[in-house]
Order: C-alpha cells, then structure tokens, then sequence
C-alpha cells in the first residue's frame, strides 16, 4: 500500500467516525466567501466534506496571513480557535467548499459508546491540530526559502507520496511559508535546476533531496 492509499484510508476513516455527529445537510461556499467570522467561532463548529479552507490572520496594518488550511475531514470553530488577543482572524473558501454542522443533541442523549466515540473524535482533532500547528511554527522557523519549501514537501509527501499537489495556490503557499511569492518562485527555479524537483502549476514530483 503506498503512502497516498494508506493517508486516504485514515483520512477516511476518521472522517465517516466524525460524520456520526454531525447533520449530514451541507453549506456550500465559493472561493473567497467567508465560512467563519471572528464572532462566529465560538458557537459553531464545522466538519469539512469537500474543498479546502483557510484560518487567516489580519494584523494592525490590515495585512493578512494564513495560519491553518483545512481539507476533507478536518473539523474547525468552536473551542479549536484562537486565543482573543491574538490578531483579527476569520475562515474562508479557497475553492467550492462543502461543510457540515454538528448534530443539536446533549451528550446525555447519547449511548455510552457513542460517548467514547466522541471523545476519541475530540482527542483526534486536537491532535490534528498540534501537527499541523507544529509543522507551521517548523516551516516558518527555517532560516532560507529553501528550507521553508523542503519541510514543506517533505511533510506532504508522507502524505501523498513522492508525486503530490498543493492544497493552496503558489500565491497562498508563499504567504503560509512565510516568503515572498518573486524570492519563492526563484528558489523553485533553483530546485527545478538542480534536479531536485519536477513541478508543473501546483503539482510537484520530489526527485532528490
């Protein structure tokens, strides 16, 4: 089994496990449409089913960051937000996404093993979301674009194999490794050079490293 089947089963898995609690009705949003606002965190939680989605981070100067990307299966809102002083910070659609809500029921109302489900489910996605946070704060602690991209690569790779797409656009994934998108299209060049990588748009083939 190669590494994009055995990532895909997981990923499956956990998320028809997360579909038990959740209605199965859908929202629906277009790229660029906003899915959560800052005031909206804390009462709403969402499981993607389809598309992807980003956690951006607008400072004092009104520039904007990307902090987390969300795909299939990934829960987010709720108590999975950030700290209140920290940055305004909102989710949007980077391509049509599909989203479900939680079902209205108290936990009394469940049975014991669904009970263990779900906190199985919750101990999942914070752990989730340690990775993710973890492989950020490494990304962004590299000291060259080259670094940067190569963690990147590498953590995505594991995922889907040597041959693998970008969840984001090259613009976006500039802007979540922390680089400009000229200094970053340079350093693909010298990877593409070099014989490090192959890529075509946001496809990547990683030959060497």
């Amino acid at each position: 089994m190669n590494n994009n089947t055995e990532y895909e089963r997981i990923r499956n898995e956990k998320y028809y496990s997360a579909m038990e609690f959740f209605i199965h009705s859908q929202r629906s949003y277009k790229n660029g449409e906003v899915i959560l606002k800052p005031e909206e965190f804390s009462r709403q939680i969402m499981l993607m089913e389809s598309g992807v989605a980003v956690l951006k981070s607008v400072n004092d100067f009104g520039e904007e960051s990307i902090l987390d990307i969300y795909t299939r299966g990934d829960i987010f809102g709720g108590v999975f937000k950030p700290k209140e002083n920290v940055n305004l910070y909102y989710i949007c659609a980077k391509n049509t996404c599909k989203v479900c809500i939680p079902a209205e029921k108290s936990m009394t109302e469940y049975t014991k093993d669904q009970k263990q489900r779900y906190y199985e489910l919750v101990k999942s996605i914070v752990e989730d979301n340690f990775s993710r946070q973890m492989l950020h704060i490494d990304i962004l602690s590299q000291r060259n674009i080259r670094n940067k991209l190569m963690v990147y690569f590498s953590a995505i790779s594991k995922k889907q194999g040597n041959r693998f797409t970008l969840p984001l656009s090259l613009t976006d994934t500039a802007d979540f490794i922390g680089s400009d998108r000229s200094a970053m299209m340079r350093e693909l060049r010298k990877l593409k050079d070099e014989g490090i990588i192959m890529s075509e748009g946001r496809s990547f083939c990683i030959i060497s490293e």
